[in-house]
């Protein structure tokens, strides 16, 4: 008996239906994702900024201290913004790359983003 051949379409079209929509490539990021996104990015500049102004304070005055509180709460509240994000990305998948980019910028996205992980 011959093993019947084949066709790459129903090969993808198989597997595209198998796969649960989550797992399917979306076209852009989800409003969920932009949100803690932009989130933890303006957190991170206000700690920043707050941690600068912190330094600049002499001595141990009530005002160091706030700004020293409030540096570390922004601080926990990154990460724990971070772990949601890490767990949201985990059940929906990012867009695919564009494929006018080069394969270097491909690779040079993909290692950017293990640096920021590691």
């Amino acid at each position: 008996m011959r093993a019947r051949k084949v066709r790459r379409s129903d090969l993808v079209e198989t597997l595209t239906m198998q796969q649960p929509l989550a797992a399917q490539s979306a076209r852009k990021y989800t409003r969920t994702a932009m949100a803690f996104h932009w989130l933890i990015a303006a957190l991170i500049v206000w700690g920043f900024a707050i941690g600068w102004v912190m330094t600049d304070i002499p001595g141990f005055t009530p005002a160091k201290l706030r700004y020293f509180s409030w540096h570390k709460w922004i601080g926990v509240t990154v990460l724990v913004l971070a772990l949601a994000r890490l767990a949201w990305r985990a059940f929906n998948r990012p867009p695919a790359l564009p494929e006018a980019m080069h394969d270097w910028e491909k690779l040079a996205a993909h290692l950017g983003h293990v640096a920021l992980l590691s």
